[in-house]
C-alpha cells in the first residue's frame, strides 16, 4: 500500500482503536495501560531497537504478535487493515512525515489527481 495522505488518516484510525493504549499517540509506548502501570512499555517506534525496523516485520508483529506482552491482532485486523497501521507506524517513524519527502507526496498527489 503506497503511503499517501488517504492510507496514513486511515491507518490512523484503525491505529487510535487498537494500538494507542499500549504505544501511545506517538509511538513512544506511554499509552494508559503502560501508564496505569499494567504492562511494561514496549519500545518506542522511533528508538534504536524498532526505528530501522522493515516494514514486512511490522505487520509480522502485527499479525502474529510479539513477546508476551503484544498478542495477534489477525483476528481484529484484516490483511488491508494490517498494513494501513504499518503505513501509520511508519508514518510516525519518520516525525510524522510522509515517507520519501516532497517528492513522495508530490506524486501520492498525482495519482490521486489521476483517479
Amino acid at each position: 500500500i503506497a503511503m499517501t495522505e488517504a492510507t496514513v488518516e486511515q491507518g490512523k484510525a484503525i491505529y487510535d482503536k487498537f494500538c494507542i493504549e499500549c504505544h501511545g499517540a506517538k509511538g513512544k509506548g506511554d499509552g494508559t495501560v503502560v501508564n496505569k502501570g499494567n504492562y511494561p512499555p514496549p519500545p518506542a517506534y522511533d528508538g534504536s531497537q524498532l526505528k530501522d525496523l522493515p516494514e514486512g516485520k511490522v505487520f509480522h508483529s502485527i499479525t502474529y504478535g510479539r513477546n508476551i506482552a503484544m498478542g495477534s491482532h489477525a483476528s481484529q485486523l484484516n490483511h488491508k487493515e494490517r498494513w494501513l497501521v504499518v503505513q501509520y507506524v511508519k508514518y510516525l517513524q519518520n516525525g510524522g512525515k510522509m515517507a520519501g519527502g516532497p517528492a513522495a507526496q508530490d506524486t501520492a498527489a498525482a495519482a490521486t489527481q489521476a483517479k
